[in-house]
């Protein structure tokens, strides 16, 4: 019965329609924590509240804290998924996703490459590992990155 109501009222529109451009290609892949990445998940996970100072004040109302708490682990284990070295706790290397979009980038030479973040802290740590080779461009929607490709081809923004 539900299926029947929203099968009339729901509107589905392309990427196309809603944005006026059509994209080539969409290249999602996941990519796994490398160990130190995992270590700091496991260390949100685990003790968030020792973790949960360090980034959330207390709104001064106990219940209101308390009702907080699964939303602010929520926020810091998609952030640590999204972009660990933002954190702390995170000891290690290059996360292994920034290190994954730099290579895919440098796969396609003579294309421009569009990257999508899911936060602005995700696109600033990721950034310093492009070495200068994005433009942001802004849009009505949001901003995003647009990478030409590290032989110098044209970039979309120009």
């Amino acid at each position: 019965m539900l299926d029947d109501i929203l099968a009339k009222t729901v509107i589905t529109r392309t990427f196309a329609e809603v944005t006026g451009k059509e994209l080539r290609r969409i290249h999602q892949m996941p990519i796994p924590f490398a160990p130190d990445e995992r270590e700091a998940y496991q260390l949100v996970l685990q003790k968030f509240y020792e973790v949960q100072r360090r980034y959330f004040l207390s709104t001064g109302n106990s219940r209101k804290d308390a009702m907080m708490r699964l939303i602010q682990q929520i926020t810091l284990l998609l952030r640590v998924s999204a972009a660990p070295d933002t954190l702390e706790e995170y000891i290690g290397d290059t996360p292994l996703k920034e290190v994954a979009i730099v290579e895919l980038i440098h796969k396609w030479p003579n294309e421009v490459v569009a990257v999508g973040f899911g936060t602005q802290q995700s696109w600033t740590a990721t950034q310093r590992h492009f070495g200068g080779i994005c433009q942001i461009v802004r849009s009505s929607v949001s901003q995003a990155p647009l990478c030409p490709s590290p032989s110098g081809g044209p970039c979309a923004g120009n």
